[in-house]
Order: structure tokens, then sequence, then C-alpha cells
């Protein structure tokens, strides 16, 4: 796994995290993807770059998201 902190990603997974990737600089994470709400993590773009490339993110409609393997080993 990356520099990321398996308790951050268990956070992710519990909120149904959404990663934002539009844009430049670094990513915004949302609970739910729901914009609305206040960020609740930043990434930077090799954070975010190397969590997709080890699987642990996959495709969603707003973004990234936990790839369904990583969400159920996390919380399972």
């Amino acid at each position: 796994m990356t520099q990321m902190s398996e308790s951050i990603l268990r956070q992710f997974a519990r909120e149904k995290s959404v990663i934002i990737t539009k844009g430049h600089g670094p990513c915004p994470v949302f609970a739910r993807g729901d914009q609305r709400t206040r960020i609740t993590h930043w990434l930077s773009r090799g954070s975010v770059n190397a969590l997709e490339a080890e699987g642990i993110l996959q495709a969603a409609p707003r973004g990234l998201t936990l790839s369904d393997d990583t969400r159920k080993r996390l919380l399972g």
C-alpha cells in the first residue's frame, strides 16, 4: 500500500468518499461525493495516481472512489 494510512482509507470506505480529480493541483475528497458539504481531505495528485496504479481506486461518475475489493477488505 502507498504512503496513505490504512485508517484514512477505512474512513473513506465508511463515508463512501469520492475524490474529485478535475482541475489542477490537489484533489478534494467529499463524503458520498456530495460537493455541497465540507471537504474531508485533500490528496496530492501523486497520491491519487499511486492509489489508482495499485488498484485501490476505481472510476466513479463524479471522480474516483475506493474499489469494491478494497472497500470489502477495509470494512470486512
